[in-house]
């Protein structure tokens, strides 16, 4: 009888010891494919963002508006449609050299300066970038691409 109970101990020390062990590799398996899938996620969504505002940079009805010096209805139209068919960009921001935004998707922010420091690299040359900023609607991924006019920045 001592020799069953001890088997018996043996044998839930080994079941236990195999729930254990596929619990931690489970646990990791889903980690892994956790990291790998966000990775995933966020190059796609800078791909995305980076398009759009290299597309937006490309634009010569944006130029002209920052040519100019003020809004232009009819770009506002435009990006306004642009923003309305990617689900994934949230805000659009044209800005001139100074901050000064001619567009921005809440018209309540049009006219006003953004200076954040971000956009120092940009201003003085530097090639289009990415950065994760913060704004009222808590973090952001924000692409950063410079709008020729006129051959400067």
């Amino acid at each position: 009888m001592l020799r069953k109970i001890r088997k018996l101990s043996l044998e839930k020390q080994l079941f236990f010891s195999f729930m254990a062990v596929s619990f931690l590799l489970l646990l990791l398996s889903l980690s892994i494919t956790l990291s790998f899938s966000l990775s995933k996620r966020r190059k796609d969504i800078d791909k995305s963002i980076s398009g759009v505002a290299a597309y937006i940079a490309s634009m010569e009805t944006v130029s002209d508006m920052l040519n100019a010096g003020y809004p232009d209805p009819a770009v506002t139209k435009e990006l306004d449609a642009l923003s309305e068919n990617f689900p994934d960009i949230n805000l659009i921001m044209v800005c001139d050299s100074e901050g000064l935004r001619f567009y921005h998707t809440n018209r309540q922010e049009t006219g006003e300066t953004f200076v954040e420091g971000e956009e120092k690299a940009i201003l003085s040359g530097s090639r289009p970038y990415i950065t994760t900023g913060y704004g009222t609607k808590g973090a952001q991924r924000r692409a950063f691409h410079a709008i020729q006019r006129d051959g400067a920045i």
